[in-house]
């Protein structure tokens, strides 16, 4: 190899080095083939005196504007590139520039050499002045020969230039592939909204004597989950832990905490007091309001409607449930409500995935998402001569595409001993029955077919799982570390139907009147709640 360019710098070495060659006898009578050769060498010479030039210029120009395409990615306050990206840009940028600078160098080379023929065409008019053939003759041939050798310099350097050529198109491209698949803008304005952070609710003030997590465990209700059901219900640090913490975008999620990293505790309402202090990206931290496509009521105005934080979870946790039995997973309760007049509780189910389907069977990949939060609301009236100081009223169950089914307490409960159904009388003591809808989870009061909307419908069915939650235990969800997340439980894409729902928090609430209400009005909520579906 070694030897092979040796022989061809040598040759390039003897192309353009001017001969000193020798005119022999006869010379005079080929002037005129001489001219015309010397006329196609300033020919070629021109023509590649031209290319050269538009080298230079197409090579100042692409510098040009490589710097102002840069500085528009550079500019921190502008874009950001996740992972390493930003580093194989820049390092692009780099390379494209110092091949064009090569460009520019062979182009001179090409341009500025110039053949000092002055004093050679003075010459030439004395000799054809005085007949001197013999001597124009040589002059000719020495011109000749020395044009050739610049001819073939310039034809060298313009072949070289093609290497950098390449490499900078190269660069440039990937380039702008690079920005055009990773690039996202970063978000100005921060987080900081007029909702601010998520804080924990105050205790409500219940009258003396009244044990909250009795009367929690009390009504906690029996889910019946389908027998086909594919996806079980899941402890939410369960999901937490099989999750990375990504900063979510439609071009490719960045990570910020690895799988199995997260500390609950700086997702919450209370990571502020965590030592570490609540994650944080673009100047918006994990306990305010960051999930992706989420209603810009409760969103920081200058957050980008396709970002946000959201936990991204791995594969296990689309975890089947028992064949038979108590799934054995805690069910997460919250006080609402003025305990002197009555109260509701609300009961939120969590699980892996919700896969709802069309009416004809076929799956909605768009409201697919890795993480389902479900709930119900049981509604208690105050009673003093009750033994814990409440009657239960009405159960109200929610699902996806229409107003909730409110229920009597006595039509929708069950008497349950030791994990069986008794014939105890109604109201007291009872569970309420929800049916957990297979794939989409939502609650429902029967089995059967549940239209859920125009597009699919819920399939709801009693079977060998029989989820008896005040067993495994109820928790009440507020004093969870990761109560008040406000990013997205299950990342999934840029769609809005793709990415997970909000957990429990101050912007999660229940999004129906109070049930002791007649008429049901779409959108009605109860005071100091915030609408948002289910799920």
């Amino acid at each position: 190899m070694l030897d092979s360019l040796s022989r061809k710098l040598r040759k390039w070495w003897t192309l353009v080095t001017t001969r000193q060659i020798e005119p022999v006898t006869g010379l005079e009578r080929r002037q005129d083939r001489l001219q015309r050769a010397l006329d196609s060498e300033i020919a070629t010479n021109t023509s590649f005196t031209v290319r050269g030039t538009a080298l230079a210029v197409g090579s100042a120009l692409a510098i040009l504007l490589l710097a102002q395409f840069s500085a528009t990615w550079l500019d921190d306050n502008l874009w950001d590139f996740s992972g390493r990206f930003g580093e194989i840009q820049e390092a692009c940028l780099k390379i494209s520039i110092g091949a064009l600078t090569i460009c520019i160098l062979l182009a001179w080379f090409v341009v500025w050499p110039r053949r000092r023929s002055s004093e050679e065409k003075l010459d030439r008019v004395i000799y054809i002045n005085e007949g001197r053939d013999a001597e124009e003759a040589r002059l000719l041939l020495r011109m000749l020969e020395s044009q050739r050798a610049l001819n073939e310099r310039k034809r060298i350097c313009l072949r070289i230039a093609s290497v950098p050529i390449a490499v900078a198109v190269v660069a440039a491209v990937a380039q702008a592939v690079i920005f055009a698949i990773d690039a996202s803008p970063i978000d100005r304005g921060g987080c900081i909204s007029s909702d601010g952070d998520a804080e924990r609710p105050a205790e409500l003030a219940f009258p003396a004597g009244t044990d909250p997590q009795g009367l929690a465990e009390s009504y906690a209700p029996r889910v019946y989950v389908h027998p086909t059901e594919p996806w079980g219900p899941l402890p939410p640090q369960e999901f937490i832990d099989a999750s990375r913490l990504v900063w979510n975008s439609s071009r490719g999620d960045e990570e910020l905490i690895s799988r199995g990293e997260i500390d609950a505790d700086r997702l919450g309402a209370e990571c502020e007091r965590d030592p570490g202090g609540c994650y944080s990206r673009s100047g918006c931290s994990a306990d305010q309001v960051t999930r992706p496509t989420e209603s810009t009521a409760i969103r920081a105005p200058g957050l980008n409607e396709r970002r946000g934080f959201a936990l991204d979870p791995d594969g296990s946790v689309r975890r089947p449930p028992p064949s038979a039995g108590n799934p054995e997973v805690d069910t997460y309760y919250e006080f609402r409500g003025d305990p002197a007049a009555g109260v509701r509780i609300t009961y939120w189910f969590f699980y892996g995935y919700s896969q709802p389907k069309l009416l004809d069977n076929a799956r909605i990949p768009l409201a697919s998402h890795e993480g389902d939060w479900e709930s119900i609301d049981v509604k208690l009236a105050r009673d003093p001569s009750a033994p814990d100081g409440y009657t239960p009223k009405k159960v109200i169950f929610y699902a996806h595409g229409h107003d909730p089914p409110i229920l009597d307490w006595s039509e929708i409960t069950v008497a349950v001993a030791d994990g069986t159904q008794t014939q105890d009388p109604k109201p007291r003591p009872a569970h309420p029955v929800v049916f957990s809808a297979r794939l989409s989870h939502a609650s429902y009061p029967d089995a059967g077919r549940q239209p859920c909307g125009d597009l699919c419908e819920d399939l709801t069915g009693k079977g060998l799982i029989i989820w008896d939650t005040w067993l495994p235990g109820v928790r009440p969800v507020i004093e969870e570390d990761w109560y008040g997340f406000g990013g997205a439980w299950g990342a999934g894409g840029g769609l809005k139907g793709q990415i997970g729902p909000l957990g429990p928090s101050p912007w999660k609430q229940a999004s129906d009147p109070d049930p002791d209400n007649v008429i049901i009005e779409p959108g009605a909520t109860d005071s100091g709640s915030v609408p948002a579906p289910a799920g």
